[in-house]
């Protein structure tokens, strides 16, 4: 419990704050550990303290110990008490209005005394989550590399198409057909830190030559994406074509 104060702190003395002890007795502690596994696993800064690739790799494990202890407790007492199990379920705001609705009503008709927590949010945003054991499952789009983990399993599930999407009265979405050099000259909207969505579109306009396009506008509702991309002057949106009409087809 000391390490993953001090890790998810980033600083010694406040993770000595949240666990009621002193700073001298936590450093105390701390270099004892590091001695026992004889690597050091922070570097200490002027204002805090970073891992080092030990402590990454540590956290990663810590962090999946006290999820199972917790999962323990909370099957235990629900056991004692006679109460549901639970599922605490992580996905990106498209995968909500599109493949997860069908999902969620097979997992209760096939558990209907179980309990379904959703978390909804961008890929990244959930990988913490899910890294810090405050979800179960994550189901989200592309690779990411701090999941490549021996003690995670991944399974691929559908391919989520994507779309760059306007409002039917813009004028791209009258054109038979759009090229992407067109959608460098607008502003977009998209979900608020999907740092994912921005490397592969950033990659997506490099291979044609183009710059990347301007995020003008962001948020983490689905709904007030919509909303954004009808009500305001923000041409297109890139997210699941079943929430918005029509799609922008684009010429390759």
């Amino acid at each position: 419990m000391q390490f993953l104060a001090i890790f998810e702190t980033g600083n010694v003395h406040r993770a000595a704050e949240q666990l009621g002890i002193s700073q001298p007795a936590l450093s105390m502690s701390l270099k004892q550990f590091e001695d026992e596994l004889g690597v050091p696993l922070f570097r200490r800064l002027p204002r805090g303290v970073v891992p080092t690739e030990a402590g990454e790799i540590l956290y990663r494990y810590a962090a999946s110990a006290r999820h199972s202890a917790r999962l323990a407790t909370e099957e235990i007492a629900a056991l004692a008490s006679g109460t549901v199990s639970k599922l605490r379920l992580g996905a990106g705001v498209a995968w909500t209005t599109t493949v997860l609705p069908s999902v969620l009503s097979d997992l209760h008709t096939r558990y209907p005394g179980m309990l379904i927590d959703v978390v909804t949010g961008v890929g990244d945003q959930l990988a913490a989550l899910f890294l810090a054991g405050e979800i179960d499952v994550l189901l989200a789009a592309g690779s990411m590399s701090e999941l490549d983990a021996p003690d995670i399993k991944r399974e691929f599930v559908v391919n989520l198409a994507m779309r760059a999407v306007a409002d039917p009265d813009n004028e791209l979405a009258r054109r038979d057909r759009v090229d992407p050099a067109d959608l460098v000259t607008v502003e977009w909207a998209g979900f608020y830190e999907d740092e994912g969505f921005l490397h592969l579109v950033q990659h997506y306009m490099a291979e044609r030559g183009l710059g990347a396009p301007k995020i003008a506008l962001r948020t983490n509702s689905a709904a007030a994406l919509t909303s954004l991309v009808k009500r305001t002057n923000v041409s297109v949106a890139w997210t699941a074509p079943s929430q918005f009409s029509p799609e922008l087809r684009l010429r390759f």
